[in-house]
């Protein structure tokens, strides 16, 4: 629905500095002039444009140069508003010729462009270095092989024998051989790119002649996010393989990461990867390779390191955004997880092994699910010591790779083991099948780095056998499964009836009892579901008040299998190690019941445990959450409060549907819980009951990768809770990663919040709001506003590991400027809605909502394909407004995306459409009502442009660009009593706007349930 404007408009107009009167016509605005076109100084492959092009409030709001060429369509480099108008613009062409550049201004609300006089320049391409490879074919013989050079009209190879130097007669093939050679002796190689009189050299191959034949070593980057400027490599010696790989630039003043090549994933990989192939059907080895670390992001995210892989398909090169899955084996360092004996195991930038199998073509096709259900990918680290076995620059590894006909071993062994470290992990595989999946022929084995990480790797052995030969398989023994037991309950309670809650993973009986004898439950039954992995046992009890301390045992069906080849397992403390164990464990529980009458529980920062909960004796903030009743209020008084420890509500502290549980503020009051002086490792605040409500304080102060407000329970609201300048995202809904669909949080209201310049130590994770890894179903996000997170305003990443997450509703809601912190500083990812991860499909809304200013893209499906846009308007984002690409080819992963009144204008860059995999998605999205911007207009299906100067009383973003006012406090947009934000003409959509386009803000929550 369309706003009327009324006659104040034009005051509105006026006072915004957007009349059209306070402009000069564009008729009397000059156009640009080009002042030199010549070579960059030092730079001869690039020409630079130096031109006068004004572009400020009275001339020109944007513009572009034009280079045409011999060759191709003309590019266009694109400029916007700057104080200064000369300019300049670069320019590298692929090929020598005559081009003829351009310089054009434009005005938003003008259809016609001004244009300087074109001016031609004659430019040549500058002959490249030819990169050869060389290597021993047998009998002395040498293969010489290079890349082709752009316009080389021949090649001579040059090189040496007996210290002579001799040519081999020109070429315009791309190889060569040198026969004749001395076995042992060194030959000094080059190759000589020829055009005319001009030669270019290659570097110089000091190679060693021998008799025998070498295998062939390759290099190539392929898979996600790769970029062949950053993955690359060095052949540091072609006698004795000696290689370094690069997959990004680092600063070297500093030691900070610049820019990223790649990641490591659980099913594929994007690297840089130097290898040789092998036929393991005749082909067993053991590769053994040293390790030097030669950079290592410092703030590690856990998608980057080295390895020491086979994988059983290349991906294909110059394809960043092509998944290059395949099933692998390696050592390999990246982010590692576990449970060992019940206690969870992380290091985020470990070493370790990761096995993949069960990938097919017809499996990739299914998709993410598909590929959940029916692949394996399992990594462990050899320790979890995050303290001394992190990696880090300058470290250095010894580590082998072996398959025989048991399977494939990955090893490292340290030269000191701390208590917990492994040497060896064995992906059984005495069928040798599981790398003959995607390529049935052939394996690929060598060394990779990726993401934020440079290695040289060194003293390679390299030992061929005979399966034939070799010992026989072992035998593969059954998969030990560790025993899970969680009591599920709260460890404090209000009354008598205790609801008590346990979950495992295996078939058998629980008891309780009291520590003085007492009988609670005696010999219950458990049985795992059909189908499921975890049965849930859940029981009333009856316990005294105050102090219950129960002993909890569970007693393991005998010999009971959660699948084929599979058995319980429990870890033995002598052997360090998991082993086949269905013993009885018990564990002791410890419970505090308190009850507190009335209808609300007061606290105060100052108060403690032994306050009666009235407004004048008040609680402490841990002690009211621990045991509040259902229809019970705790009343915040004003003040900071300063928790030690998270402020833990557990699972089972629940209200019900009709006698919530309240947390919020004392009337006329804004409490603030700072956690600036607590020991909070993981969240703040956990929120896994169900049935809260929250409302009217702040959460501020995390550590550094400490969030906020974690939501995982069900059923909650959480109503004008603002989170800023904490150690991570503000508020998150997620649950346990152990669990599954049908546990993790879901119908849950985040309504009327602020997040803002939240930002973790590596600057690529805090975000202002997140639904993400494992959310349920139904959870909304209504009139909500991020800005100034130094990741993203929303993010909603779902992996294949975990698999889909329900579909989540943004409504109403604002983000903005972020990517940076309020100061300005930081360098994060900077979407303002980031909708989605590894390809999967989910169907989550983002309706009437604006986003603006945001330094990298304004919305992004972030390879979702079934992202759906009701009526959003995106403006001013760094690089794209709008962002709408799946993961593969649309054949396998098709785009079902849906964009209904979507309106954008003045994005970095024109709208992606994931023309290279879909080239239909822009035509099928186009329509009447939808506005995309396509890098200099914003057009509909009709290719009718927007007026946008007509469309919104005000575009004057720059009012909420800084974090901080003059003052020194923050730069917040107003919100009334009711949680609704007011950001009063900007945006505001006047009668002149398109019909049915754009999000209309406020509208909805003003006209709509809040609920």
């Amino acid at each position: 629905m369309k706003k009327i404007v009324s006659l104040g408009l034009f005051a509105a107009l006026a006072f915004s500095g957007f009349a059209q009167s306070a402009r000069p016509d564009w008729s009397s605005v000059a156009a640009p002039k080009i002042t030199s076109v010549g070579l960059s100084e030092g730079n001869p492959n690039e020409i630079t444009v130096n031109f006068n092009a004004p572009t400020d409030a009275k001339t020109a709001d944007k513009g572009y140069v034009e280079m045409k060429g011999p060759f191709g369509s003309p590019v266009k480099n694109t400029f916007g508003k700057a104080r200064r108008a000369a300019k300049h613009s670069e320019f590298t062409p692929e090929f020598s010729g005559k081009y003829t550049f351009t310089v054009y201004t434009q005005r938003n609300n003008e259809s016609t462009a001004k244009a300087s006089e074109p001016v031609a320049f004659d430019f040549s391409l500058p002959l490249t270095k030819p990169v050869l490879s060389v290597l021993n074919i047998g009998k002395s013989t040498l293969s010489v092989k290079w890349d082709p050079v752009v316009e080389a009209e021949k090649y001579i190879v040059s090189y040496t024998e007996n210290g002579k130097t001799k040519e081999l007669p020109a070429t315009t093939g791309i190889s060569a051989e040198i026969k004749g050679l001395k076995d042992g002796d060194f030959s000094d190689i080059i190759v000589y790119a020829v055009r005319g009189k001009e030669r270019v050299a290659s570097s110089t191959m000091h190679k060693l002649v021998r008799q025998e034949k070498e295998r062939v070593w390759t290099f190539t980057e392929f898979g996600t996010s790769t970029n062949p400027a950053r993955n690359r490599f060095e052949l540091l010696d072609p006698n004795n393989l000696k290689v370094a790989l690069y997959s990004c630039t680092y600063d070297e003043n500093t030691g900070n990461i610049l820019e990223k090549g790649g990641k490591f994933e659980s099913y594929f990989d994007g690297i840089s990867f130097y290898y040789t192939v092998i036929d393991p059907k005749k082909e067993n080895f053991e590769l053994t390779a040293t390790v030097h670390v030669d950079y290592h992001n410092p703030m590690a995210d856990g998608q980057e390191g080295f390895g020491v892989l086979a994988i059983d398909r290349l991906g294909v090169e110059g394809q960043p955004l092509m998944i290059a899955y395949n099933n692998s084996a390696g050592v390999i360092t990246r982010k590692f997880t576990t449970h060992i004996n019940g206690v969870k195991k992380e290091i985020k930038d470990g070493i370790g092994a990761r096995f993949v199998s069960g990938l097919t073509d017809e499996i990739i096709a299914l998709g993410d699910e598909g590929i959940k259900s029916h692949a394996t990918s399992k990594s462990d680290a050899f320790s979890y010591d995050q303290g001394s076995d992190a990696i880090k620059t300058g470290d250095t590894y010894r580590v082998t790779l072996k398959k025989d006909n048991t399977g494939y071993h990955a090893i490292y062994k340290r030269a000191i083991p701390s208590e917990d470290t492994k040497e060896e992990f064995i992906m059984y595989d005495p069928e040798n099948n599981k790398l003959l999946q995607l390529d049935k022929d052939h394996i690929y084995i060598g060394f990779a780095v990726a993401r934020g990480c440079n290695a040289t790797f060194s003293d390679v052995v390299l030992n061929i056998t005979d399966p034939k030969k070799d010992p026989p398989a072992q035998e593969e023994p059954p998969e030990l499964v560790p025993l899970s037991t969680t009591i599920d309950c709260p460890t404090t309670w209000y009354n008598k009836k205790y609801p008590f809650a346990f979950t495992t993973n295996a078939n058998g009986t629980i008891s309780v009892k009291t520590t003085d004898g007492k009988v609670l439950i005696k010999g219950d039954k458990i049985t795992v579901p059909e189908g499921k992995v975890f049965a849930d046992y859940k029981k009333t009890i009856k316990i005294n008040t105050d102090l219950n301390d129960l002993l909890v045992t569970f007693d393991p069906e005998d010999n009971w299998r959660p699948a084929p080849k599979k058995v319980i397992a429990q870890f033995n403390a002598e052997d360090n190690d998991y082993e086949m164990n269905y013993k009885p464990v018990t564990f002791s529980h410890t419970i505090i019941s308190k009850t507190y009458k009335g209808k609300v529980l007061y606290v105060s920062p100052n108060a403690n445990a032994f306050g009666k909960g009235t407004s004048d004796d008040p609680l402490d903030l841990g002690s009211a959450v621990a045991y509040c009743q259902p229809g019970q209020k705790i009343i915040l008084k004003a003040g900071t409060y300063y928790p030690g420890k998270s402020l833990e509500i557990e699972r089972g502290n629940d209200g019900t549907e009709k006698a919530r549980k309240y947390l919020v503020a004392d009337a006329g009051t804004r409490p603030i819980i700072d956690f600036s002086k607590s020991k909070a490792k993981v969240t703040a605040v956990n929120l896994y009951g169900s049935y809260w409500t929250l409302q009217g304080f702040d959460i501020t102060g995390t550590p550094g990768d400490v969030k906020a407000l974690q939501v995982a329970g069900n059923y909650n609201e959480i109503r004008m809770v603002d989170t800023y300048l904490n150690g991570d995202t503000g508020i998150q809904i997620s649950g346990r990663s152990s669990e599954t669909f049908d546990k993790w949080p879901h119908d849950n209201l985040i309504y009327g919040c602020e997040s803002f310049g939240n930002s973790d130590p590596a600057q690529n994770n805090a975000d202002g709001f997140a639904s993400k890894l494992t959310s349920g179903e139904n959870n909304v996000f209504r009139n909500c506003v991020a800005h100034h997170n130094v990741d993203d305003g929303w993010d909603f990443y779902s992996k294949v590991e975990t698999g889909a997450i329900g579909a989540v509703l943004i409504d109403n809601c604002i983000t903005y400027a972020n990517g940076t912190k309020l100061d300005g500083t930081g360098n994060g990812d900077g979407n303002g809605f980031k909708l989605g991860g590894d390809g999967i499909a989910i169907k989550h809304i983002l309706r009437n909502s604006i986003s603006w200013g945001n330094g990298v893209n304004g919305v992004t499906c972030n390879s979702n394909p079934a992202l759906i846009l009701d009526h959003v308007t995106v403006y001013g984002s760094g690089n794209y407004n709008v962002s709408l690409y799946g993961k593969g080819k649309a054949a396998a992963n098709p785009r079902v995306f849906k964009a209904d009144g979507v309106l954008s204008a003045n994005g970095g860059a024109g709208d992606n459409f994931d023309a290279s995999n879909d080239p239909d998605l822009a035509k099928r999205l186009a329509a009447k009502n939808n506005y995309f911007f396509n890098g200099a207009k914003s057009v509909n299906v009709d290719g009718t442009a927007v007026d946008i100067a007509k469309t919104f009383v005000s575009t004057d973003i720059a009012k909420w660009a800084n974090g901080f006012n003059t003052d020194g406090s923050f730069n917040r947009i107003p919100r009334n009593e009711n949680g609704v934000f007011d950001i009063g003409d900007l945006f505001r959509l006047t009668d002149n706007a398109p019909e049915n386009t754009g999000a209309d803000y406020n509208y909805v929550s003003k006209n709509a349930n809040a609920k």
